[in-house]
């Protein structure tokens, strides 16, 4: 008797640097590690199924992720609104019919469907052909996370580029001084940017600008770090959420 066929995927590639992502940096800003964790779980329901979408208008759907997220129904779907307003999932698809896919879901479940046709339809004492086929749908499956721009590839490569090499360079000094480092959390609309910018440089200023007992490398990094921190060391501010909710969905 053969196996049950899967009619999802039991697994998606993520790549370790998602959180590098934009659209996720915006979450994770907004609702700390919950807005990573919150997309990320998403995307295992939807490749769970078989459809490549998911459908919140079903009450037992929203109870069922606001249970695998371990929050509220409401944070939630505050969390929800704004990944589909950065961008993570089809603004028209979820405006109108609630429904969570992408364009890059879709082709993704089209692509896997295909081969597991072929595959299926072949020889299955074929070894070699099975083996070549499993390898080809394993490496042409990329990843839901949106793959970095034109403009951050030309940061990478101006990076390694000697600096005697580049003229009209922007000299950036380290380490940073107060007034640059409260600047960067008023730019980056950090927590209580005015007390933990003098807290985040008085820490770094003492310990010689390190991270552990390495030099530093990227300040800018470390206050994101600092920052991410902050958020998920608060409480969490059901009154925010609830206004916030209550703006996108009345008193339901």
């Amino acid at each position: 008797m053969g196996r049950p066929q899967s009619a999802g995927m039991t697994y998606f590639p993520h790549d370790t640097d998602a959180s590098s992502d934009e659209k996720i940096r915006t979450l994770e800003l907004k609702f700390g590690n919950n807005g990573y964790a919150v997309y990320f779980k998403i995307l295992e329901r939807i490749f769970r199924g078989s459809s490549g979408e998911y459908d919140l208008k079903l009450n037992e759907n929203l109870r069922i992720l606001s249970k695998f997220c371990n929050i509220s129904s409401k944070k939630l779907l505050v969390i929800v609104d704004e990944a589909v307003s950065a961008g993570c999932f089809d603004i028209l698809t979820y405006k109108e019919s609630k429904i969570l896919t992408s364009n890059g879901i879709k082709r993704r479940f089209h692509h896997i469907n295909k081969r597991r046709e072929r595959y299926r339809g072949e020889n299955y004492g074929d070894t070699k052909t099975r083996t070549e086929t499993h390898t080809k749908t394993y490496t042409e499956t990329d990843t839901e996370t949106p793959p970095k721009s034109s403009t951050e590839t030309c940061k990478v490569k101006k990076s390694k580029v000697k600096k005697s090499k580049v003229k009209n360079i922007e000299i950036v000094h380290f380490p940073p001084s107060l007034d640059s480092v409260l600047e960067l959390f008023r730019e980056r609309n950090y927590l209580n940017p005015e007390s933990e910018s003098r807290r985040f440089f008085d820490y770094y200023e003492s310990n010689g600008w390190k991270v552990g007992k390495n030099p530093m490398k990227k300040w800018e990094s470390a206050a994101a770090n600092w920052n991410r921190r902050n958020e998920t060391d608060q409480p969490e501010d059901n009154e925010a959420v609830n206004r916030r909710y209550k703006q996108l969905y009345g008193d339901k």
